[in-house]
């Protein structure tokens, strides 16, 4: 009898060792389980935010460049628009010449001549409440209405002629900037011609 008590706790106890693997084995697996479903559950939220932020990054470059190409259309439109109407008014800009002919004969004729520079200045307030006008920028506007005033000023006497040929060679190039025309020389070049017409005008020249 106590022979097969003896077995039986031999039996049992091998067992039990034999049941302790088993046992790591399926914690093992379920916590293997486990973790994969936290891992996949991840993997599918990362997975769902980026293709939230990739949508919205695709979404977002789609409209930038539909504006683009609707700013590209609309400028090449007003460009074309432009040339139709600024013909006329540079040749109203051109009656005040930046550069005289060789003997100033241009120049003497207006200071001596006042009067066609009220025709000028006819004609710009025409341009500028014409089609050109309603094409142009603020600052060309602008730039015409310096011309503008400039040509009563000096029909008045109160600037120097210098500041109505000033005034002409700025609208000339606000006009070739809104065709896209703006030149793209050396700053310095262009500083040292509007120094140059600075110096023409002195220190006691009115500004408008």
């Amino acid at each position: 009898m106590e022979l097969l008590l003896n077995n039986t706790t031999f039996l049992a106890s091998i067992q039990n060792i034999v049941s302790f693997p088993v046992f790591v084995t399926a914690v093992a697996a379920l916590v293997t389980a486990i973790a994969g479903i936290f891992f996949n559950y991840w993997n599918l939220k990362n997975a769902k935010e980026q293709w939230i932020t990739d949508s919205k990054s695709q979404k977002e470059q789609w409209i930038a460049d539909a504006i683009s190409q609707l700013q590209d259309h609309y400028l090449s439109i007003m460009v074309q628009e432009r040339l139709k109407t600024y013909a006329p008014v540079l040749k109203t800009l051109g009656e005040v010449r930046d550069i005289p002919d060789p003997e100033e004969k241009h120049w003497d004729m207006l200071k001596e001549h006042p009067e066609i520079l009220l025709r000028v200045a006819d004609e710009l307030l025409f341009h500028l409440y014409g089609q050109a006008g309603l094409l142009m920028e603020m600052d060309t506007r602008n730039s015409l209405l310096n011309a503008f005033f400039s040509c009563y000023q000096f029909q008045q006497k109160d600037i120097k002629f210098e500041k109505v040929v000033f005034d002409f060679y700025q609208a000339r190039r606000k006009l070739r900037a809104d065709l896209q025309l703006q030149d793209r020389g050396e700053p310095t070049k262009l500083n040292s011609e509007i120094a140059y017409f600075r110096q023409l005008l002195g220190n006691n020249t009115h500004t408008v």
